[in-house]
């Protein structure tokens, strides 16, 4: 059915596929109203130069812009952000599939929607969409949910998300996507049939680093995404990468995790560290000020520390492998780092 705004919110309850067109129109609006903030004429009046074309680098310190020329500058921020990955399904593309960049242009409420994907995003939608009514099924190919999280919360939210009436199908291996007249199909590869009418693929992202030609300028990758420090900077030093390119290697933590002022300083060469250690020193902050805790390699690293003071941290190496990660510079064991029953990590 085509959306009609109801002159009044609220007034009576509409049908499902109603409610779920006024939600949707309601959040383009939101968007629209605040889109006006990105406009480059806007820029422009606050003394910013805009200029559209692609970009690549060319020296350490100058980038080569399709129609415009090359602009140098000693300070670069690359923040070309990420988009939807699209993990390679048969048929997936002749299908037809939705991400959470499209999700919201749909006009019509699906009856059922097929779910590729467990991370918050893919969770977030699909609780969403079974409260405006749709018959919801997830597919996930590992054995839980929210793989990047704590097992205890995921295994909870797993309960919750399935006694609301989500579907959730683990260790579902989607190996193709097919049509079948109007509806689309999911084909697992136990070969399970799932009859849907969108499919929503929220698989992760992928950072937009495609023809940079980062290596030019000294700038190491990470994966898919740009190696940085806890500062942003890449290795080349007057270049920052910002938003979804920057990968920081917070130990088994993700940039998400940095909440109030709970820092975890393991720095870009940190250790390899067990989640389950650093979960221990995050809960430690709420007895001592300072967490420090062995590494794999018989060194110590300071672990997570209070209302941190970002002065106390400039040239440290955090990765020291006989010595102790220190604020005060000194080599050996530091007095205040010192620890003690409530600040070790063991």
């Amino acid at each position: 059915m085509q959306c009609v705004m109801p002159s009044l919110w609220g007034s009576r309850r509409p049908p499902p596929a109603q409610v779920f067109c006024n939600v949707m129109e309601r959040m383009r609006q939101a968007r629209a109203s605040v889109a006006h903030h990105d406009d480059p004429k806007r820029c422009r009046r606050m003394g910013a130069h805009v200029d559209f074309g692609t970009a690549r680098f060319v020296a350490i310190d100058t980038l080569e812009v399709e129609g415009v020329g090359r602009l140098k500058s000693k300070r670069i921020i690359v923040a070309t952000g990420a988009r939807p990955a699209i993990p390679p399904i048969p048929s997936l593309e002749e299908a037809g599939y939705q991400t959470h960049e499209t999700i919201f242009d749909l006009q019509t409420h699906p009856e059922r929607v097929g779910m590729l994907g467990t991370g918050p995003i893919g969770l977030e939608f699909s609780q969403v969409f079974s409260r405006l009514g749709s018959e919801v099924v997830v597919l996930e190919m590992l054995d839980r949910i929210l793989p990047s999280e704590n097992p205890d919360v995921a295994e909870a939210l797993l309960g919750i998300l399935r006694s609301e009436g989500i579907e959730i199908e683990l260790g579902a291996r989607v190996v193709a996507a097919q049509t079948e007249g109007v509806s689309k199909v999911i084909v697992t590869e136990d070969g399970r049939r799932f009859l849907v009418d969108e499919i929503l693929v929220a698989t992760g992202r992928r950072p937009k680093t495609e023809g940079l030609d980062l290596e030019r300028a000294g700038i190491e990758r990470e994966g898919n995404a740009i190696r940085v420090d806890s500062t942003l900077r890449t290795s080349n030093r007057g270049v920052w990468a910002d938003g979804d390119l920057g990968h920081r290697m917070w130990c088994a933590l993700r940039d998400g995790l940095e909440v109030a002022n709970q820092v975890c300083v393991v720095g870009t060469d940190g250790p390899d560290l067990d989640a389950a250690l650093v979960e221990e020193a995050f809960d430690g902050l709420s007895k001592a000020d300072v967490v420090i805790g062995p590494a794999t390699d018989g060194g110590y690293y300071l672990l997570a520390i209070q209302r941190p003071i970002p002065e106390l941290f400039e040239g440290i190496p955090w990765s020291t492998p006989t010595d102790w990660a220190s604020p005060c510079g000194c080599s050996g064991p530091c007095e205040t780092l010192t620890p003690s029953p409530t600040s070790s990590a063991h």
